[in-house]
C-alpha cells in the first residue's frame, strides 16, 4: 500500500543489539515495514496477526534501546506503529498503538489498544523506567 503511494520502504530490517554477557553482537528482531526518506516523518511498524498489539510493542520498544535504531533514525522524527490485524468480520485493524519518537523521547502517544495495553500479562511494558501507559495523555 506505502509503496503503491510512492513511498519508499524497506522490508524486513534486521534489528541487532551488542549483548555484553557474550560480549558479542546478537539479533534482536526485525522491523516488518520501515518508510524511508520521508519529510515529516519515517514510519516504523512492527505488526502481529490475531496476537495482541503490546507484543509488537513489546519487540518495538526493545528495539529503540539498541545503537543501530539510533543510527537508522538520527535526529529524525519517526512514527512508531504496534498493530494487530486479524481478517474477520469487522476491523482490519483490531488494536494499534502509535508513538511520535525523536532522539530518545517519546513526544506524543496515542492508541486503541486499551485491552493490552492494561492486561496483566503486559503490566511490565515500560519506556525508560515509566509505565508506558503513562504516555497516554488522554486516556481516561
Amino acid at each position: 500500500m506505502l509503496q503503491d503511494c510512492g513511498i519508499q520502504t524497506e522490508l524486513n530490517t534486521e534489528i541487532t543489539r551488542f549483548n555484553k554477557n557474550l560480549n558479542k553482537t546478537e539479533q534482536a528482531g526485525y522491523i516488518d515495514i520501515r518508510t524511508l526518506n520521508q519529510k515529516d516523518a519515517n514510519l516504523v511498524i512492527k505488526f502481529r496477526y490475531k496476537k495482541p498489539a503490546c507484543g509488537a510493542l513489546r519487540q518495538l520498544l526493545s528495539y529503540l534501546e539498541t545503537d543501530q535504531f539510533s543510527h537508522l533514525y538520527q535526529n529524525e522524527k519517526i512514527i512508531i506503529l504496534a498493530l494487530n490485524f486479524k481478517v474477520m468480520y469487522g476491523k482490519i485493524i483490531e488494536e494499534w498503538i502509535g508513538f511520535l519518537y525523536q532522539d530518545g523521547k517519546i513526544m506524543d502517544a496515542k492508541h486503541d489498544a486499551s485491552k493490552c495495553l492494561h492486561a496483566k500479562v503486559f503490566s511490565d511494558l515500560k519506556f525508560k523506567d515509566r509505565p508506558i501507559v503513562e504516555y497516554f495523555k488522554d486516556e481516561n
